[in-house]
Parts: structure tokens; sequence; C-alpha cells
């Protein structure tokens, strides 16, 4: 499907892919996840899928918006807060 990036402001972005097969799409996201874990560029990770019949642009990024902020606080958990950002 199609896919586009935007920049939500600071160091936030969010990706829309368009007409993804929802088990795929979550494939992909997860390898980001893996992704950030395996390399020191951290980064926290949410997604939500939504069908197109449901589409609602402010509940799917705000449910997106949580679950990266349910990663962030998972990390800041494991990792300790000294790697927080200020």
């Amino acid at each position: 499907g199609a896919s586009n990036v935007y920049r939500m402001g600071g160091d936030e972005f969010v990706a829309f892919v368009v007409d993804e097969d929802a088990p795929e799409a979550q494939k992909k996201f997860e390898a980001l996840k893996r992704f950030s874990s395996e390399n020191e560029d951290i980064f926290s990770v949410g997604y939500a899928v939504q069908p197109r019949s449901e589409m609602n642009i402010d509940r799917l990024v705000e449910s997106a918006e949580s679950e990266m902020f349910r990663a962030k606080a998972q990390y800041y958990y494991q990792c300790g807060e000294e790697h927080k950002r200020s």
C-alpha cells in the first residue's frame, strides 16, 4: 500500500500505511521495533490499525501515540531513568 511519513513535532513522526493488510502492517512495525531494540538508535514505536470502513484519523493517531508512550515507559523501566532525554 501507499506510505507517507509526517513530522508531528519535535522528535515525533507518524507513518500512514494505506491499504495494507493488517497482519502484514503489524509485521512491518514489529520489525521496526526489533530494529530499534537491536541497535544504538533507540526510538519508540507505536502503531494502530483500523479498517478503512472505520477510519478515524484522530482516533488512529491517538491509539498509535498511546502505544508509543507505553513502549517508551517500558524502555525507561528496563534501562533506567538515566537514559531519558531532557
